[in-house]
């Protein structure tokens, strides 16, 4: 039925046109309201700033920049509507409207604005098209708010101030650019003079450089080469040092725009008859859950290797579906799928595991198609060609370093532990136990007379269970929370147990042995068991690692979070019909969300170097005031 008057029809018009007036005098009030609420909030703004002092709510007699600024909005607010009447008037007398929808228009059909909105956020086909970009706004809206306040927490409040953290990026850029593989820091003398320079007593007082690898009197990075990479590109733009927090922040947004992409996408695609504004919920929660927000409140060169890792990762995963979802340039996503893909692997070693499932799965998939005499051949080459160039680049780059393709520099790594002796028992079925409770059930230590009330103390072995047996290769010493206790949205895991459940039931009753999916059944099958089955490898490489820590759980927290989503999104379509499943579900599912980024804001004021208590005390106590009052 359409929503349009029919022709012909006279008492439909007319009932048209008594609803067209009653939505305009709807739309008048509404818009009415608008207006006092404005200037309400312009009155407040201009109270607070003016009499901030009087009413207790600053020390400072002398009105401060923060106070003109609210200042300046309040009066805005104020005079927000006299300018749009006399706006009104300009535009009655010069046209302005017209003309600047005109530009707007042309502006939008360039190629570039159309290119960067279908890259990002591809609109929907077949489909109705406000009510996916309904969702692309969410998306974009979930994007900018997680943004935000990354730059927040990392300025500890004053969107200036930076916390001096560590350059080892920066250093191996100015290797780079200056032509050689190795650090230009020179190791010390006495460092090259010792008899076993990887025993850690006998580097005690000497002044080196922590966590670097030593080889043949040169320093490197165990690190992969690719963030070093773009800090080099950012050197060439403008000189100057590049802090490894600017890259970590740089590649936090790069993984949130992508996670949104994706989010934005699958719904599009799989779950249509699902509310949109999950995908801003989604976003958001996968950008500020504690472990990945816990990158950006401590952004140290071992932060930014995994945040770039997790970045390329998913921008990998985006091309994909991408690839396979358009019906033009299909071989530029799946060369951009290969190319993110293959810089994830250079930014982390330790995902060559899952991009090699992912690269068989769809290699298999697309030679599936040529089978079937499907042109497959260019997607084929496309996604295998960058891979190929960052397979041998990174060869070449361990063997010109150390002389062994497979050597990324971890055996001469100058750290606490005698990493050389140990290296086979670096990855063990040892470690496994400990390394599920730890990541997984380890909760946040609860004070509720000291804000902010969640803490997560340095992990000590007496501190775990006693039927947890610490292989002596094991390594503590830093707080881990696990994502079951951190992240209530990835409760909703569970559900395809209770799903599983019901499709066996029903088999059974229904005696059937093959039943036939259609094509979208088919990709969405493909598109489950290739996120399922990266998570899964992630997840256990991490768990055979010989430690834990709250920054190591970002390696799979994320793709976690992204099948959580589309679980959360079955279900919620198979209960769209029934009006009290389908509210009580929405009201779950935003309860489990706010939840989790309510405590990983909580959690990251005071976790990580303390950033907000030391660069910006006035504005912690005034928030810690509003939570103890």
């Amino acid at each position: 039925m359409p929503w349009w008057p029919v022709p012909g029809k006279t008492a439909t018009r007319r009932n048209d046109k008594i609803n067209h007036r009653g939505y305009l005098l709807m739309h008048k009030r509404e818009i009415l309201i608008i207006k006092l609420l404005l200037a309400l909030l312009g009155i407040a703004a201009i109270v607070i700033a003016v009499f901030a002092y009087q009413i207790g709510m600053d020390n400072n007699v002398v009105m401060g920049d923060r106070r003109k600024l609210l200042l300046t909005i309040g009066i805005l607010l104020l005079l927000l509507h006299p300018l749009s009447l006399g706006f009104s008037r300009l535009d009655k007398a010069f046209g302005i409207k017209q003309k600047l929808s005109s530009f707007t228009h042309r502006i939008c059909k360039t190629r570039f604005f159309t290119w960067l909105l279908n890259f990002l956020f591809p609109q929907a086909e077949n489909t109705s098209g406000r009510h996916h970009l309904n969702s692309m706004v969410w998306a974009v809206l979930g994007s900018v708010i997680a943004i935000f306040i990354g730059f927040w927490y990392l300025t500890a409040g004053t969107y200036h101030l930076f916390t001096p953290y560590s350059t080892y990026y920066d250093m191996q850029a100015d290797a780079y650019l200056a032509g050689q593989l190795s650090l230009l820091e020179e190791p010390p003398d006495e460092l090259v003079k010792l008899a076993n320079v990887f025993d850690p007593k006998q580097r005690e007082g000497i002044n080196y450089l922590w966590d670097a690898s030593y080889y043949n009197g040169k320093y490197f990075l165990c690190w992969g080469p690719v963030p070093a990479l773009v800090a080099a590109a950012i050197k060439i733009i403008k000189p100057g040092v590049v802090d490894d927090q600017l890259l970590t922040y740089l590649f936090y947004c790069g993984l949130t725009i992508t996670m949104a992409g994706c989010l934005h996408v699958i719904r599009k695609t799989w779950f249509q008859r699902t509310p949109s504004w999950t995908v801003f919920l989604f976003t958001t929660t996968s950008s500020l859950c504690t472990p990945v927000f816990f990158l950006i409140n401590r952004p140290r060169v071992y932060e930014t290797a995994i945040m770039a890792a997790q970045f390329f990762l998913f921008l990998g995963l985006y091309g994909i579906l991408r690839g396979f979802l358009s019906k033009i340039h299909k071989t530029r996503w799946f060369v951009l799928a290969g190319f993110g893909l293959g810089a994830s692997v250079c930014s982390r070693f330790t995902y060559m595991f899952a991009v090699l499932f992912i690269s068989v799965l769809l290699l298999y998939y697309l030679g599936k198609q040529i089978y079937a005499k499907l042109k497959s051949w260019p997607q084929i080459i496309g996604f295998v060609f960058p891979m190929l160039l960052f397979g041998i680049g990174l060869c070449w780059y361990n063997y010109s370093r150390f002389g062994s393709i497979f050597e990324s520099g971890l055996r001469y790594v100058l750290t606490v532990s005698n990493i050389p002796n140990n290296l086979q028992l670096t990855f063990s079925f040892s470690h496994f136990i400990p390394n599920i409770y730890l990541s997984l059930f380890r909760t946040f230590e609860l004070k509720p007379a000291e804000f902010p009330y969640l803490f997560a103390p340095n992990v000590l072995p007496n501190m775990l269970p006693k039927f947890i047996y610490l292989p002596s290769t094991y390594w503590l010493g830093e707080p881990v929370v696990g994502v079951f206790a951190s992240i209530p949205f990835l409760w909703t895991l569970i559900l395809p147990v209770f799903i599983f459940i019901k499709k066996i039931t029903y088999r059974l009753k229904r005696k059937e042995s093959k039943i036939t999916e259609t094509e979208e059944e088919k990709s969405s099958t493909f598109l489950i068991g290739l996120l399922s089955g990266t998570a899964i490898i992630l997840f256990a490489t991490l768990m055979l690692y010989m430690g834990a820590t709250l920054r190591y759980l970002v390696d799979f927290t994320p793709i976690f979070i992204l099948l959580a989503s589309l679980v959360t999104w079955q279900f919620l379509q198979q209960v769209a019909n029934s009006r009290i499943l389908r509210n009580l579900s929405n009201v779950l599912v935003i309860l489990l969300c706010s939840s989790t980024i309510v405590m990983s804001l909580l959690f990251n004021l005071f976790s990580g170097s303390q950033r907000f208590a030391v660069n910006n005390p006035d504005l912690y106590f005034q928030i810690s005031g509003l939570f103890t009052k």
